[in-house]
């Protein structure tokens, strides 16, 4: 704790980053009791400097975050916590608490889609999310559960890849009309069969990551 730059009051600034879409969660503050519990527990701990009393988050709502990484910035006076949320982060019942934007047209603030629509990345990440619920718990009437769920005449990765060819195909071919709207929603059904594929296989986004990373040079 002698690393971290605590404020007279012994508390610093921690932000709460979604390890898999990457989005702002919320901001809270913590002192070393709460880094130290959050390390040793697995669940991200919280001061409160209204109550005056250490919280861990979700620990009444069940919205939970667990620990997935602990970064400082340069000057180690503020401190990005990477979790794992089940389900919202905001007390308002809200996905994260920044879902209010100011608009300087009529210099007010609106209430936005809290995932932003423009990352790929979140979307990705988010979507990743869905189908690992889906695959574990199969529920009925989900075009997911069908595509992961083995059937007596064909296997859930013999199914997957029919469909990965199927797309590809279609995603060709709008190449090749040069049709960009049917190209970008062929792209796109595309990408929904890949991470499907990647659920069944047992590979996350971040192994892919990680060969992206290598191919930046």
């Amino acid at each position: 704790m002698t690393e971290i730059n605590f404020d007279e009051n012994g508390l610093v600034p921690a932000i709460a980053q979604d390890y898999e879409t990457g989005e702002v969660r919320m901001l809270a503050y913590m002192n070393a009791e709460a880094v130290n519990k959050t390390l040793e527990s697995g669940y991200v701990h919280y001061y409160s400097r209204s109550r005056q009393e250490l919280w861990k988050k979700g620990e009444t709502s069940g919205n939970l975050q667990k620990f997935r990484g602990l970064r400082r910035d340069c000057d180690a006076d503020a401190l990005l916590i990477l979790v794992e949320q089940e389900g919202v982060a905001c007390h308002t019942g809200e996905r994260n608490c920044f879902y209010e934007e100011y608009d300087p047209d009529t210099e007010s603030w609106n209430k936005v889609d809290s995932l932003p629509r423009d990352l790929l990345g979140a979307i990705l990440g988010e979507l990743q999310r869905i189908i690992r619920s889906r695959a574990e718990n199969l529920p009925e009437g989900s075009y997911t559960t069908r595509l992961l769920d083995d059937a007596p005449d064909k296997s859930s990765l013999d199914r997957i890849l029919e469909k990965i060819g199927e797309e590809n195909t279609e995603l060709m071919l709008a190449a090749k009309d040069q049709d960009n709207r049917r190209f970008v929603e062929e792209s796109g059904d595309l990408l929904y069969h890949l991470l499907v594929l990647c659920r069944r296989l047992d590979v996350e986004l971040s192994d892919l990551a990680e060969v992206l990373q290598a191919r930046r040079k």
